[in-house]
């Protein structure tokens, strides 16, 4: 179905999309090339959202006959950063920006395929919230922490981004320690706290995270509409909240 493409395209990449399994055609990975931070910009979202667009019209033209193949999505990157999240120089206050990642991240939490965050490295703010928004994480063990240090940089935490850290986190004692601490989690602490699925040697991320996927590809059935709907409803309130697009934390306050 695909074996290498380039998003945008070969000569500025973003994303890379390819199947690197032998004899899984339909397990993707979507590897981020926005390195060092991979941080989330305009133009990563266009490219991933144009992978995400690759994948749906390979199922949507799936004949009847091939209507069961399955299959998952893989997002991952290398060296020492998953995603430290959004580029506060170039996106924070960007209209254009901060309408597409709300929509991007609603279509990840019902996209038709399992997803699986492969975290190599640090993810950060908005790359904690990016891994949260995929059905699983596995993370490396060795090197790399999950944190939402938004409270450490006086950054505020928009109420839809918190509604899609709430579909891994659900403990207000986790939640407190994630978002009012800013608390760096290690693999390990990850599992404990609930929101990491495995805890690997950073070396086994990615094999881990293939034989994680291979035994979840044959649950999307159909062409993935029925597992694509049952994640929309497990993540409601998390997709209503980004539907509605609130990005002003505390916004309601003045209510008061």
């Amino acid at each position: 179905m695909t074996t290498e493409l380039y998003f945008p395209n070969l000569q500025n990449p973003l994303v890379k999309l390819h199947t690197p399994f032998p004899g899984k055609p339909t397990i993707f990975v979507a590897e981020l090339l926005g390195l060092p931070g991979n941080w989330l910009t305009i133009a990563l979202l266009d490219a991933y959202t144009a992978v995400l667009d690759h994948i749906d019209n390979i199922y949507n033209n799936l004949e009847d006959s091939r209507k069961n193949i399955g299959g998952c999505l893989i997002t991952t990157s290398t060296g020492k950063i998953f995603s430290n999240g959004v580029h506060l120089e170039e996106s924070i206050d960007n209209p254009v920006f901060l309408k597409m990642l709300p929509l991007f991240l609603a279509r990840l939490l019902h996209f038709r395929l399992p997803t699986i965050a492969a975290v190599n490295g640090h993810a950060f703010a908005g790359g904690f919230v990016l891994a949260c928004a995929h059905d699983y994480i596995v993370m490396g063990n060795e090197k790399g922490y999950m944190c939402m240090n938004d409270v450490l940089i006086e950054v505020t935490v928009h109420s839809c981004l918190l509604e899609v850290i709430r579909t891994k986190i659900s403990s207000p004692l986790v939640l407190n320690k994630t978002i009012l601490e800013g608390h760096r989690y290690t693999a390990d602490q990850a599992v404990k706290a609930g929101f990491v699925s495995k805890s690997v040697p950073n070396g086994k991320v990615m094999e881990t995270a293939g034989e994680l996927a291979d035994s979840l590809s044959h649950l999307a059935l159909n062409k993935g509409y029925v597992f694509g709907l049952l994640k929309a409803e497990k993540n409601k309130n998390a997709i209503k909240a980004l539907m509605e697009n609130d990005l002003v934390a505390g916004s309601y306050l003045s209510k008061m």
